[in-house]
């Protein structure tokens, strides 16, 4: 996430990290958003397959609009 922040800047859009009671097998959480200099998208996510977890990261030349998080 920090190289991310270095590159992009903050997030224009961030989520608490999931806990592993809110990951299911097959899904990915996505918690973070960065817009880049061209106005493509990174997406910052955890998965989970089995008992495995993994980081996910989605790069679109599609500018994801973010959404609002409620607290």
């Amino acid at each position: 996430m920090r190289k991310f922040t270095i590159l992009h800047d903050d997030p224009i859009n961030r989520a608490d990290d999931p806990s592993s009671d809110d990951l299911q097998d097959g899904l990915i959480l996505d918690s973070h958003l960065w817009r880049t200099n061209n106005g493509h998208s990174v997406i910052l996510g955890t998965g989970q397959e089995g008992n495995q977890y993994s980081l996910s990261v989605h790069i679109t030349i599609d500018r994801i609009e973010p959404v609002p998080l409620g607290k």
